[in-house]
């Protein structure tokens, strides 16, 4: 019970500071744009907001989900059922390991984090086997951004004569791409 009391309080801290309030308020606010009737004759405006709107979407309901899930199971406790205490044991054990997770996204604060990136990748000096290792290096984000659910699209390419690539430049699209990617220097 204290333990669910414990993690009932980290998430209300972790939610002032993620602004999950205004979060809804800007959510709504999409929501109203969406909702009018030329709001799909730019296409490229819409998909933007529609982006936006999802993605704040998805934060506000991850959050909202692991509230009610704890409070729900503060509700279990309460009722003080021995052969529900096994069970409401667990069910804290997990919920704490999916805090963890979300709590990850706090070290993701930075004024970019949660938008595109642009990766750029060169081999310099080094010869085959520096165009090698930068080929290899952009699989890997490649295959990761992939994994991420994330879109790339490769911008600018040289590659070497014999293996892999001078330089790349590709784009990666996705809900804090550059706050996962930006150590990747």
């Amino acid at each position: 019970m204290e333990r669910l009391k414990a993690l009932q309080s980290k998430i209300a801290e972790t939610q002032k500071l993620l602004k999950i309030d205004d979060l809804k308020k800007k959510m709504e606010a999409l929501a109203a744009e969406m909702n009018r009737p030329d709001f799909w004759s730019d296409q490229k405006t819409a998909q933007t907001v529609a982006q936006d709107y999802q993605n704040i979407k998805n934060e506000v309901d991850k959050w909202a989900e692991i509230e009610g899930q704890v409070n729900d199971l503060l509700d279990l406790a309460k009722s003080e059922d021995l052969e529900m205490q096994k069970e409401i044991e667990q069910q804290t054990i997990e919920l704490e390991k999916k805090y963890s997770e979300y709590e990850f996204f706090l070290l993701l604060n930075g004024p970019y984090d949660g938008k595109n990136a642009i990766v750029a990748i060169h081999a310099g000096s080094g010869g085959t086997e520096a165009q090698d290792w930068a080929e290899m290096l952009t699989r890997m984000i490649l295959r990761f951004s992939e994994q991420m659910g994330w879109q790339t699209r490769i911008i600018d390419e040289a590659r070497g004569a014999e293996a892999g690539y001078k330089s790349i430049m590709f784009e990666v699209k996705g809900h804090y791409a550059y706050g996962y990617l930006k150590s990747e220097h």
